[in-house]
């Protein structure tokens, strides 16, 4: 799902850069609906699936362990961001916003690095994704 997620917004990013390339059409509504729609359903099957964990966990009884997790307390939160970035997406003039444009790109980057993390997991891929990672943490806010 995360390499979906990536996918999907790479091409919401490529379709509203206003340095479009010619053979894309100029009018968006009908790509960018296209592109939310996907985004949208990909949201709630991934909204889904948190909820489910989430709820594994407290019948489980590792509540606990679940909300005292940073990574879940990320999760949760880039995947309400991208909710709401595909909300806001249903109105095509909203690209135009400076500060949807930066959430925008935190979100992405998140859903890069989430998508990097999980590819760690094959060895081959991972075996050269660890120092792009290891280089991404070591600069930290410059």
């Amino acid at each position: 799902i995360a390499g979906i997620e990536v996918a999907n917004f790479m091409a919401i990013n490529l379709i509203t850069d206003e340095k479009a390339p010619s053979w894309l059409p100029s009018d968006i509504s009908r790509e960018l609906f296209a592109t939310n729609v996907v985004g949208l359903l990909v949201w709630l099957v991934t909204m889904y699936l948190e909820l489910a964990q989430m709820l594994g966990h407290v019948s489980a009884g590792l509540g606990r362990r679940y909300f005292t997790s940073f990574r879940h307390w990320f999760d949760l939160a880039v995947l309400l961001i991208t909710g709401i970035l595909n909300f806001f997406l249903l109105d095509t003039t909203i690209a135009e916003n400076n500060e949807f444009c930066i959430l925008f790109g935190v979100v992405v980057f998140s859903k890069w690095t989430r998508f990097l993390v999980y590819l760690r997991q094959i060895k081959v891929v991972g075996l050269q994704i660890l120092p792009i990672t290891r280089t991404m943490w070591d600069m930290g806010p410059f």
